[in-house]
């Protein structure tokens, strides 16, 4: 991934966890489990994509003298066949540089999804105004706890796609991190993977302090969107509600 093509990345969540990132560089990577388990719990329509991180549409599996294809979109019968709850994953929205001059915005659903019927002044959005920075930072501390990584944006495929790597190697399941259902085009996803070989979320990944140059915390107004633009340098952002 050319991470040049990244302007700014936007972090919606709650503001008790925001101010850890912001106070400790405190980053919490989620299972795909918890959003598989996310989707069952509000129906699959909002954040959590019942098929996170699942086999591409087709492939055949062989279990013994049995043989499973995952799910078809097509058929109301046919399962998603998922990874285990080891690989985790940050999530953000990603603001490309070739949406400038034009703002990017955050549609009001993004949001929605996010908060769901929870209380919207708990929350906040945090830009991340030097997104090549943090990423290089985030993956350095992976690395040093001897777990891989891979930093992209998410492809909204239908989970329709031939992937590159050897069946079953970790560069394969990573990829599965990086594909979901087109009903979520608009979450305009950038990822941090990992494979945590302890079987659960990480929640105490640091990478210091952010400086004031780092980010910028934006107010949730409910029931608006976000338009994201910038001044003459990237790091002067705009932004407004409507």
């Amino acid at each position: 991934m050319d991470n040049k093509r990244i302007l700014y990345l936007v972090k919606i969540g709650e503001k008790k966890f925001l101010d850890e990132t912001i106070s400790e560089g405190k980053f919490y990577m989620n299972t795909c489990e918890y959003f598989r388990e996310k989707a069952i719990d509000e129906g699959g329509d909002l954040v959590g994509d019942l098929q996170e991180c699942s086999f591409p549409q087709g492939t055949e599996i062989k279990i013994g003298n049995v043989t499973m294809t995952p799910f078809d979109k097509n058929d109301p019968e046919s399962t998603a066949m998922c990874c285990g709850a080891n690989y985790c994953i940050y999530c953000t929205y990603a603001v490309l540089a070739e949406t400038i001059p034009s703002s990017a915005i955050i549609p009001t659903n993004v949001f929605t999804g996010i908060i769901g019927n929870d209380d919207p002044s708990k929350y906040n959005v945090l830009l991340f105004k030097n997104p090549g920075s943090i990423i290089q930072r985030v993956t350095s501390k992976l690395s040093i706890r001897g777990l891989s990584g891979r930093c992209d944006l998410v492809s909204y495929d239908d989970h329709v796609f031939c992937s590159p790597y050897r069946f079953g190697s970790n560069e394969y399941i990573l990829d599965l991190c990086f594909h979901k259902r087109k009903d979520f085009k608009g979450q305009n996803e950038y990822r941090i993977a990992t494979i945590n070989t302890e079987n659960a979320a990480i929640a105490d990944l640091c990478i210091g302090k952010l400086s004031g140059d780092d980010y910028e915390e934006i107010p949730i107004q409910p029931g608006k969107s976000l338009y994201i633009g910038t001044g003459d340098i990237p790091t002067k952002v705009t932004f407004s509600w409507k």
